[in-house]
This record gives C-alpha cells, structure tokens and sequence, in this order.
C-alpha cells in the first residue's frame, strides 16, 4: 500500500476504534502512547525486525493523525457539558 493508503486507514480504522473507550474513560498516559506507537508503526509500515525513521514529527502536523490525549479531553468534556446543560432531566 501506499503512504496515502495507509494514512487513510490509520485514520479511519485504527484512530477510531478506541474512540467509545476514550469517550467514558480517562486513559493513561502509557495507554495513549501505546496506541500513538501502534498507528505510526503501521503508518510507516514499522516491523519489529526492521525500524523506520518516522519522517513526519507530529509538532509539526505530522500525517494529520488524531492526537489521541486530546481527543480523550475533549469527549470526557462533552459529557460534562451535556450534564451541565440539561440539569433538569432525569439520567
């Protein structure tokens, strides 16, 4: 595949299966980078035998793949402004 390919399916397969979790739970710093380490190595087709310079730094934009810890804030604060708007209704 090429690197557009992959990055069109790290974005839509991989950055989006953790997303139901990140929405209820406060991941760990170790589970983001995890995660972090697995979309890039597939990104840049990483095996464990033979390592790849990573050749986009995400300070700079990188490949455009979500940043997973922000991602988590702000679902978590989604859910506190849903509590806050709608105080009157029954959860």
């Amino acid at each position: 595949m090429s690197l557009a390919a992959r990055a069109l399916s790290v974005k839509s397969c991989l950055a989006s299966i953790p997303i139901y979790l990140l929405s209820f739970i406060k991941f760990p710093k170790w589970a983001i980078k995890i995660l972090n380490t697995q979309m890039s190595n597939c990104l840049w087709n990483d095996l464990e035998g033979a390592h790849k310079y990573h050749l986009a730094s995400k300070e700079y934009g990188g490949m455009e793949l979500p940043n997973l810890r922000d991602l988590n804030i702000c679902l978590l604060a989604s859910w506190l402004k849903k509590y806050e708007q709608d105080k009157d209704k029954l959860w």
